[in-house]
């Protein structure tokens, strides 16, 4: 479904910051997009172990990352989704 007043949708390549629970509920939101364009190209976590087990069971195809800054400077990265609990 397009956007009013816009030609076409854009799809995105994302860089996940943080990969709890929330960030698995996005990532799924974004697989059942209706044109199923937009795709997770990075993620980061407090480890890169984390991380590899959050692309392995939500985002296959991410780069897993060991920090948020990694995820920001990946050039393949359009746009950031920064979902971490506040303590």
């Amino acid at each position: 479904m397009k956007s009013p007043g816009f030609e076409s949708e854009m799809a995105l390549q994302w860089g996940i910051l943080g990969c709890g629970k929330i960030s698995a509920d996005f990532v799924s939101a974004l697989a059942s997009s209706p044109n199923n364009d937009h795709s997770v190209v990075a993620c980061g976590a407090r480890s890169v172990e984390s991380a590899q087990a959050f692309a392995d069971s939500y985002a296959k195809t991410a780069k897993p990352y060991g920090s948020y800054e990694e995820v920001i400077n990946d050039p393949a990265v359009q746009v950031g989704n920064l979902i971490l609990l506040r303590h």
